[in-house]
């Protein structure tokens, strides 16, 4: 059995543990008439599946997966099957908390990471939001020649950074580490960008777009690279206190059985496989 390694990244929020839940949920839980790229090997479980039945349970309950007040770095190991070529593959997943990677551009290193980044072949990096933030200098008086007030430098900030430039610097930095053999980009909650999946969008072109600075360092830096926008949890899950919480969660429900709730689109259709992001991994 072949062995890829792969380094799951986001910044915090960004949707690394909730895909790993679904992916997992959906993997054990096959829908008639899907025919995914990838499908568990259920011959050949891993020892310990606790986590990725923890993540699952949650995706299956439309729970939020809130880790923010976690301090653990949690690894699990899913073994697959690739249908083309009935290859069994293992992947390994360390799924890091996202203020770890947004430590890095405090200059903050990890030497968990540092080892994962060592001996990681491939990478997966979550973007949730692409937004380029304002500068004070876009709301300064039109005269060119005009002086402008001088203002002291207040201290730097992280959250003065927009999520493009945060995007960038921690892209930036792995890429320093490692030379990966390939690399996905996922733009995740991809439901509120395409109204639920019902009005495909390219994601390269939504990239390019709307974060153009982003766009351009990921197309500069990294070779055949993949983008593609994501959906792990389908749509947005309804708060308890919605008056529509009940036909929501029916809905969603539904959804899951019938197999048409998480989806992937990779510019060209909409695929319900969230097996998508690891299969790209292995096609160089």
């Amino acid at each position: 059995m072949s062995t890829t390694r792969c380094l799951i990244a986001g910044l915090p929020g960004s949707g690394k543990s909730t895909y790993i839940g679904a992916l997992w949920y959906c993997l054990r839980h096959s829908v008639k008439d899907r025919r995914p790229k990838l499908i568990a090997d259920n011959n050949n479980l891993p020892n310990d599946i606790s986590v990725l039945n923890r993540l699952g349970d949650a995706y299956k309950a439309m729970k939020l997966i809130n880790r923010t007040n976690s301090n653990e770095n949690e690894s699990v190991q899913i073994n697959l099957i690739d249908v083309e070529t009935e290859k069994s593959i293992q992947v390994e997943v360390p799924d890091f908390l996202g203020e770890t990677f947004r430590d890095l551009i405090e200059l903050k290193e990890s030497e968990l990471l540092n080892e994962w980044v060592d001996k990681a072949d491939s990478l997966v990096y979550f973007i949730s939001d692409v937004s380029v933030g304002e500068f004070e200098d876009d709301e300064g008086p039109e005269d060119d020649e005009a002086v402008a007030p001088s203002k002291d430098i207040p201290p730097f900030n992280i959250t003065s950074i927009s999520s493009a430039a945060m995007n960038i610097m921690v892209l930036k930095n792995l890429l320093a580490k490692k030379k990966f053999k390939k690399i996905v980009i996922v733009l995740s909650l991809w439901d509120k960008m395409t109204d639920n999946g019902t009005k495909p969008k390219n994601p390269e072109e939504y990239l390019e777009e709307n974060s153009p600075a982003l766009y351009h360092f990921i197309v500069s830096n990294i070779k055949n690279v993949s983008i593609i926008g994501l959906s792990a949890q389908g749509l947005e899950y309804p708060k308890d206190e919605e008056d529509q919480y009940a036909a929501i969660k029916k809905e969603v429900r539904q959804q899951t059985n019938n197999g048409r709730r998480s989806f992937v689109e990779d510019g060209s259709e909409i695929i319900y496989d969230l097996s998508i992001p690891l299969y790209l991994l292995l096609k160089e």
